[in-house]
């Protein structure tokens, strides 16, 4: 799962911002996101040092494509997420 999410980042992300702030390098953000019970993904978060990173982090999680929710005694149940 972890693969298929760098993936899709690598797919989306807008490297371009880091560029237009100056920044060369890797950059931190750290994300964490809930995947609900429909798999769907909401409750999405970013920590970065920068707003324009942080608000594109969120987007591209935030289109991330349905998933499999968690399971627990046969029933569907949120999952948290961050890396």
């Amino acid at each position: 799962m972890s693969k298929k999410i760098a993936k899709h980042i690598q797919k989306k992300f807008d490297t371009d911002i880091a560029s237009e702030l100056g920044l060369s390098g890797r950059q931190r953000i750290n994300v964490a996101f809930k995947i609900d019970q429909n798999g769907d993904i909401t409750e999405v978060t970013a920590i970065t040092k920068y707003k324009e990173l942080k608000l594109e982090a969120e987007d591209v999680i935030g289109k991330l494509p349905k998933m499999k929710p968690g399971k627990q005694h046969d029933k569907n149940v949120s999952v948290v997420y961050s890396q």
